[in-house]
């Protein structure tokens, strides 16, 4: 690495601006040099006054962060707009940041959302993660919690499993109040983050999410409150509304799914006694003159 931070020199030296900018990533992370945030600055600003995309946005966090450089946000905005307009992913979403809290720009939670949208049409999962809260809350668009919900799906799997089980739990409760389409939809999420292998913290806490809302039929029609899963489910023998993917799962969550399991038979037993009783009536009743 040493010697790959030499040439990285030899070709920043001849104003080289990617080489400016990857030794200037050695020195913020000292690989190869000693850490030298003011160096790294310097370096970010030669290749950032090139046009370099990477580099305008990373000198955007160093003016941010005041890393290297006296900290500047009206600088940092500028920065990362330089690079948004380069179609930087990253730098979008941070410019999105900057535009949804008033930091170096004028708060405009309308255009913190365009931007957030043009980094997410580019796959950026931070920033479908925060354009899934714009709509879920109506923050600078319509709101549409459907429209949140797919967001989050997508992020899911890509490192934002926390946030989605945070999310998950409050489009079944805040959010949802009695809508069972986005109460289906965070249990959906919920499901989703159980499957990020890499985060189980974020993962135990979305089945343990589940499993509070065990007496949703929603919740349960759903997906396998013990795993998540959504596939290739088997309907409870004795209640006959939640879904599990198999008998280890029911056994695992029969602690948790015994009330609701038993709620949902007496009362759909009462609905079909009361329907029979209903339909007795009227044939002793007999047909109205």
């Amino acid at each position: 690495v040493a010697e790959a931070a030499r040439f990285y020199r030899l070709a920043a030296d001849q104003k080289h601006a990617e080489a400016q900018f990857l030794l200037g990533v050695c020195f913020v992370e000292g690989i190869g040099v000693a850490r030298d945030a003011a160096e790294a600055a310097r370096l970010f600003h030669l290749a950032a006054d090139q046009k370099h995309a990477n580099a305008q946005c990373q000198l955007g966090l160093c003016f941010a962060e005041g890393i290297g450089v006296p900290q500047d946000v009206a600088e940092a905005a500028r920065f990362y707009r330089l690079a948004a307009d380069q179609k930087h992913a990253d730098a979008q979403c941070q410019l999105g940041l900057c535009f949804a809290e008033g930091i170096g720009v004028p708060q405009d939670v309308a255009e913190a959302a365009r931007f957030y949208r043009l980094a997410a049409d580019q796959k950026h999962a931070r920033a479908q993660f925060l354009l899934g809260v714009c709509f879920v809350k109506g923050i600078g668009v319509a709101r549409d919690v459907a429209e949140g919900a797919r967001l989050f799906h997508l992020t899911a799997d890509r490192g934002y499993a926390a946030a989605c089980v945070s999310f998950g739990g409050a489009l079944l409760s805040e959010f949802a109040g009695s809508d069972p389409s986005q109460k289906r939809e965070g249990a959906l999420l919920l499901a989703r983050a159980t499957r990020q292998r890499e985060d189980s913290a974020s993962s135990d806490a979305a089945l343990k999410q589940l499993g509070e809302f065990a007496g949703e039929r929603e919740v349960v029609r759903a997906c396998c409150i013990g795993c998540g899963q959504t596939k290739e489910l088997k309907v409870c023998s004795k209640c006959r509304v939640a879904k599990f993917c198999g008998a280890e799962c029911v056994r695992r969550m029969w602690p948790v799914h015994k009330a609701g399991c038993r709620r949902f038979a007496a009362e759909d037993a009462a609905s079909a006694s009361a329907g029979k009783a209903g339909s007795e009536a009227d044939r002793a009743v007999g047909p109205l003159p």
